[in-house]
């Protein structure tokens, strides 16, 4: 069963995040994930989210996403 990262990205540092962007992508693919979503036109149809940047990741099974996620690669782009 497929498993996803949903993340509501707010950019205050724009050469930050595209150091973490060059980081986190590579380590995506090779732990499997697919971009389903990657961008700032984000129009809710309800409510009163408004996500400046939303992402949504796919991976083939909740294992490969927990890899990812706690992989020694992603981590450090996350700190970048």
């Amino acid at each position: 069963m497929p498993a996803y990262v949903i993340a509501s990205v707010t950019v205050s540092d724009p050469d930050r995040f595209r150091a973490y962007q060059e980081l986190a992508r590579p380590v995506v693919e090779r732990f499997g994930g697919t971009f389903l979503a990657s961008g700032t036109d984000v129009r809710p149809l309800e409510g009163d989210w408004h996500p400046e940047r939303l992402v949504i990741v796919s991976f083939a099974t909740l294992e490969r996403c927990r890899a990812f996620y706690d992989s020694p690669q992603y981590q450090a782009a996350i700190r970048a």
